[in-house]
């Protein structure tokens, strides 16, 4: 999905794309109106990236590796996910982007219909299903709201100040979605789409971790090539 951490790679976008479509102004950095504004605006007309600016693709965003290890009595699951596309951000919709200004940023979004599409490796059970194997996923997510919380920093690299995006957090929700894993037979996938939002709470703590850090590994990607007096209006 990496937003990187969705509000500094939108500041990126934003910024560096000012010229490139009248719709979008630059904005002041305690400006969150103009910020929301803009950030929508990105999610819908630059999803794709821009090369010119080293921004890469927001939908579908690459993801070469996500591990997570989930441990309760019904759900025992250790995952890899590897060379994975998630697809989805280019529908989102974001409703809050606040606190860039004083260093503690919050944004929500919803995204109508999303997903994984990728190879995995998968030991553990899920209920009384042992799912160990390696294959190829494909997970839809439907309805899935999620709020991202994260640290800005500065640094300065040949005299130029930069944002830094640090310390991650994120919950979400799903009202619905499907998998499929194509190391498992047709009854075992329907099991698992059976209880599929069951097992999606079950497994969203630990899993929101890993998401989030690879969401801020394609911020700060971003975040290196841009100076803030480039960001933002002075």
């Amino acid at each position: 999905m990496q937003t990187r951490q969705f509000s500094l790679i939108i500041l990126a976008l934003v910024s560096s794309v000012v010229s490139a479509d009248d719709d979008i102004e630059k904005c002041k950095i305690d400006d969150e109106i103009c910020l929301l504004k803009n950030a929508n605006l990105v999610f819908k007309k630059f999803y794709k990236g821009l090369d010119s600016f080293k921004i890469p693709s927001l939908d579908p965003m690459r993801i070469e590796k996500l591990a997570f290890n989930q441990d309760l009595n019904s759900v025992k699951v250790d995952a890899v996910i590897s060379d994975t596309d998630f697809t989805g951000l280019s529908t989102a919709k974001i409703s809050k982007f606040t606190g860039l200004h004083t260093g503690n940023v919050e944004l929500k979004f919803n995204m109508q219909v999303g997903g994984f599409a990728g190879p995995y490796i998968v030991k553990g059970k899920l209920l009384k299903l042992a799912i160990e194997g390696k294959g190829t996923m494909k997970c839809v997510l439907k309805n899935m709201d999620m709020t991202m919380k994260f640290r800005v920093t500065n640094k300065t690299i040949d005299g130029k100040t930069y944002l830094h995006g640090e310390k991650p957090w994120m919950t979400l929700s799903i009202a619905g979605g499907s998998a499929s894993l194509s190391h498992l037979g047709s009854i075992a996938n329907s099991f698992i789409n059976w209880s599929f939002v069951v097992l999606v709470n079950a497994v969203k703590e630990t899993f929101s971790k890993p998401f989030s850090a690879v969401f801020l590994e394609h911020i700060n990607q971003i975040l290196d090539n841009v100076p803030v007096d480039e960001l933002f209006e002075q």
